[in-house]
């Protein structure tokens, strides 16, 4: 009887096992689609002295939030400022195109942000996979720990 238990166990493991290797195949080219996507509006950007980054951070009451970009972190050394109107029809964790200028005080701001849809849609897609894929892992007694390593 423990023969036919330790089977019944075998078998149900094996659609999981499919499941996350399914899973993890269309996370790899999600990714790919995603990085594909950036350094295509990276390099459009470039030319056209513009940047790509992050909204990583927005306070609705006080008016403004931050722009994470390592190009313009290597060159300023911070995030960049964007103010309300800068941020209009944007969320946090979108990806966006930006031009730098100044303040009245001298300080980097972001200028003429554009929300750029398809990669924050690709990314958000991906995020959900992730989820997904987490959720089902922890479901089957997979170690956790183990499946971040695959999605790393």
């Amino acid at each position: 009887s423990s023969a036919s238990t330790a089977g019944g166990q075998g078998l149900q493991s094996a659609p999981s096992t499919v499941d996350a290797s399914k899973a993890l195949a269309e996370m790899n080219e999600l990714e790919d689609k995603v990085k594909e996507a950036e350094e295509k509006v990276k390099r459009a950007a470039s030319q056209s002295h513009h940047y790509v980054g992050l909204i990583s951070k927005f306070d609705t009451l006080k008016g403004y939030g931050f722009v994470s970009c390592p190009e313009t972190f290597k060159r300023f050394g911070r995030d960049i400022f964007i103010d309300r109107e800068s941020y209009q029809g944007a969320r946090i964790g979108d990806t966006v195109v930006f031009s730098v200028g100044f303040n009245k005080k001298g300080e980097v701001r972001a200028c003429d942000v554009q929300k750029l849809n398809e990669v924050t849609r690709l990314k958000q897609e991906l995020q959900q996979k992730k989820q997904v894929y987490m959720t089902s892992i922890s479901r089957s007694g997979m170690n956790v720990q183990s499946a971040l390593e695959f999605i790393q």
